[in-house]
């Protein structure tokens, strides 16, 4: 009797250790619980990088290209356009031709136009940025705040895409030429609103901090008027008095 109530327990127990090692293989918890953890300190690590904690996430748009015009200098390949794809002669009586036709348009990569304000007390305090991370990655590939810079459709692609020239920090500060294209007109015509919306802003800050000085000033001209005004009525009374004798 007693060695079969061992063999029953010894088998009971091996067939509970096969069930919780299918179970372990199936889902285990701690496991589960670890990855998570990963993936939160990994998308924490990447909001730092895109926007610090003085920052603030305004709007992002649809996904969309990116194209620069290169015509003397490539700032991501840092290669001036001797080094770059050859760009088109120069015509016939030795002329060289237009600025487009010394440079050429380059795909940068594509990912989500992110409008950020800046909350951090400082010079740029208040200005709203536009920014661009290539999609994977976490490469910014354009950085930028505008103000009076102009923003044009591109005919060709059918309100579809936009070109603007502005200076940018993305990679180091330079003057660039930007073309941003979209799938649809809707989402390009969302994405001008909030351009022209973050120019309007920027100019409202730009105003704002200067308006101190601009206001010292025109106080001034206004006490040089006023001084003026009673100088020459102090010269002209005397006149009058003495042709009134």
């Amino acid at each position: 009797g007693s060695p079969r109530k061992l063999n029953y327990v010894e088998r009971s127990n091996y067939s509970n250790d096969d069930t919780s090692d299918d179970s372990d293989d199936q889902y285990d918890p701690v496991d589960h619980e670890i990855a998570q953890m990963r993936q939160e300190s990994i998308l924490k690590k990447i909001q730092r990088l895109n926007y610090e904690d003085e920052d603030k996430l305004l709007h992002t748009t649809a996904f969309a290209k990116l194209f620069e015009f290169v015509k003397d200098y490539d700032v991501v390949a840092k290669t001036s356009s001797s080094n770059t794809s050859p760009v088109r002669p120069r015509s016939e009586d030795g002329k060289s031709g237009s600025a487009a036709d010394k440079g050429e348009w380059k795909y940068r990569g594509s990912g989500y136009v992110k409008f950020i304000k800046c909350m951090e007390v400082g010079y740029n305090c208040g200005m709203i940025r536009a920014e661009l991370t290539k999609n994977g990655t976490l490469e910014t590939l354009m950085c930028h705040e505008l103000t009076d810079e102009e923003v044009g459709p591109m005919p060709s692609k059918q309100g579809k895409a936009y070109t603007w020239r502005c200076k940018d920090w993305a990679y180091r500060t330079a003057t660039r030429t930007f073309a941003i294209r979209f799938d649809d007109d809707m989402d390009a015509l969302k994405w001008k609103e909030e351009l022209e919306q973050s120019k309007r802003n920027n100019r409202c800050v730009r105003t704002r901090r200067m308006g101190p000085s601009v206001l010292d000033i025109s106080a001034e001209v206004d006490d040089f008027c006023s001084t003026f005004q009673n100088l020459s009525t102090s010269v002209s009374s005397p006149s009058r008095k003495g042709s009134g004798k």
